[in-house]
């Protein structure tokens, strides 16, 4: 319990609870849509169909509701 509650005294705590149920989710919708496609499609196809799906919605949800910030695909290819 002690951990926890030094969690909540940081400052970033809460953004890195966000970041850590984004994750969740995107982990989430990854297998998910690799489960249901794998029957229909190759195995390969379906990962990474997964995976694509997954990784845009982690890109966006991760900027809105964990760092509050407006997605741009400028900020993946620049160095900041």
């Amino acid at each position: 319990m002690d951990i926890i509650n030094k969690l909540k005294e940081k400052v970033g705590s809460r953004q890195f609870l966000r970041f850590c149920i984004i994750g969740i989710c995107a982990a989430a919708v990854h297998y998910g849509i690799y489960f249901f496609l794998q029957r229909l499609i190759d195995v390969n196809i379906a990962y990474t169909a997964g995976y694509l799906i997954s990784f845009i919605g982690n890109f966006y949800a991760t900027n809105y509701f964990t760092f509050q910030t407006l997605p741009t695909w400028k900020i993946i290819f620049t160095k900041q």
